[in-house]
């Protein structure tokens, strides 16, 4: 007798897979793409007043005024959509940004072992081999005293951000599936700081490359916040990342390293595509553990 053959999934195509991708975009719910635009806007408004004579003096100010936007615009959007009373819309808000759920300290441990690996890795590679050659600045100890409480700072400014991007915006996203919500929120990041990126260049304050490399770095940085975030189930890791990024990755370009003004072209790059590689090796790296774990639980009890 003969055994039919199982029948086999047809082989994707290159506009079968087009047409997967498109249909995913155009599923992003419409509060979500709208809270986006509505953030855009918020994020190019408070910088335009410095395209025409603002003083410079002024941004650090404006930038941590807007900080709290994204967390306002979301609680303000999940309220309109949902029409809770207020004690509830909080308690509700809280549980969609991740801020009561999943493992926030266990995750915070592995955030700050991310975060510093990728930091001594890249800048490690860099020195040794000659791009990125350091330059121990002479206040740099005394720099170093304050950093615990320029960190206690950021965790503030960033929180207001991280509540929205890897907290309530992901929980939003991830009928999208856990890869593409990254994906979204990645580009919404980049999108979001791209205003003030530009800024600085209008300003003489980063060169061209430097922007390009900042916004990339940004988007890779979001794949690995959000995977310490879908890890954990709880946003609290990926504010810990956030304010170490903001925090250690700027000290140590500024008191640790030549200044990027003075790298050759090819040292420049070299040094980005190193810190872009360990990006992506945290991310997938995270990916994988959360892959593991899940496999290793019920279904009922998986966090993604």
């Amino acid at each position: 007798m003969t055994i039919p053959a199982a029948p086999t999934a047809p082989t994707p195509t290159p506009d079968s897979l087009t047409g997967e991708r498109l249909e995913a975009a155009a599923s992003i719910p419409a509060d979500v793409i709208a809270i986006g635009a509505i953030l855009l806007t918020i994020s190019t408004a408070a910088v335009v007043p410095f395209w025409f004579g603002a003083d410079p003096i002024l941004l650090p100010v404006v930038i941590l005024t807007v900080a709290w936007t994204p967390a306002l615009t979301c609680f303000i959007a999940d309220r309109i959509t949902r029409s809770r009373a207020a004690p509830e819309a909080v308690a509700g808000f809280r549980s969609q940004a991740g801020l009561t759920t999943g493992r926030p300290w266990t995750g915070s441990l592995a955030a700050l072992a991310v975060l510093l690996s990728v930091a001594a890795v890249s800048t490690g590679i860099g020195a040794l081999a000659g791009w990125q050659p350091l330059n121990i600045g002479a206040d740099a100890l005394a720099v170093l005293t304050l950093l615990p409480l320029a960190a206690v700072l950021m965790l503030v400014q960033v929180t207001g951000e991280e509540i929205a991007w890897r907290g309530y915006l992901h929980t939003r996203l991830t009928g999208l599936g856990t890869g593409t919500a990254a994906g979204v929120i990645a580009v919404f990041w980049v999108i979001w700081h791209a205003p003030l990126m530009l800024t600085y260049l209008h300003l003489g304050e980063m060169s061209e490359r430097a922007v390009i490399v900042t916004l990339m770095n940004l988007g890779l940085a979001s794949l690995t916040l959000t995977a310490l975030r879908v890890l954990s189930s709880s946003v609290i890791p990926a504010i810990i990342a956030h304010t170490v990024l903001n925090t250690v990755f700027v000290y140590i370009a500024s008191n640790l390293v030549v200044a990027q003004t003075s790298w050759s072209g090819t040292a420049f790059w070299l040094t980005a595509a190193t810190g872009w590689a360990c990006w992506a090796i945290a991310a997938l790296g995270l990916a994988i553990a959360q892959q593991r774990r899940a496999h290793r639980q019920p279904v009922g009890q998986r966090s993604f």
